[in-house]
Formats: C-alpha cells, structure tokens, sequence
C-alpha cells in the first residue's frame, strides 16, 4: 500500500486488506501510522526516511536570501513597470 502523506493508517483500514505485506509512506517519519497498534501484525513499514532533509534545510535558507535581498520587492518592481522611463 503507498500511503500518500500524513494519511492515517488505522487497524480497519488494514482488516480490508487481510494479504497486505507492506506500506510505504511518502513522507518523512512513523507518527502517523500509530505504530503501536500494529505491533503484533506482520505488516512491514516504511518512509522515505532522511531523503527529504537536504530540502527542509534549503527552503528557509533560500526564504532567508530572499528576504534579505529583498528578490520578491524587486521582482514585483520589475513585474509592475514601476521604475521611471527617461
């Protein structure tokens, strides 16, 4: 099963599949398939692990550039012909 999200697996969702082996989340970490009550159940788990830590950390930083270059005010600048013509 691909377990799109932080879509909760619950243990109803998992009797209408009685030959299900596997999920696999697409994202990072457990905390939504509520681990704990699957404990006994023969069921592998899985995420995409750390893949997606590279771009946690990129996304503010470049949000940090951003602002701090003010690259969205001169946009809208450029965008809105706001600059004078000689």
């Amino acid at each position: 099963m691909l377990c799109v999200g932080p879509t909760p697996i619950t243990i109803e969702i998992l009797d209408k599949y009685p030959s299900l082996e596997c999920v696999v989340g697409t994202s990072a970490g457990f905390v939504h398939f509520g681990l704990t009550k699957y404990r006994y159940c023969s069921i592998i788990f899985t995420t995409v692990g750390d893949s997606f830590f590279y771009n946690m950390v990129d996304f503010p930083i470049g949000l940090l550039i951003g602002v701090l270059w003010r690259i969205s005010v001169a946009d809208r600048f450029v965008r809105g012909d706001c600059w004078p013509v000689e």
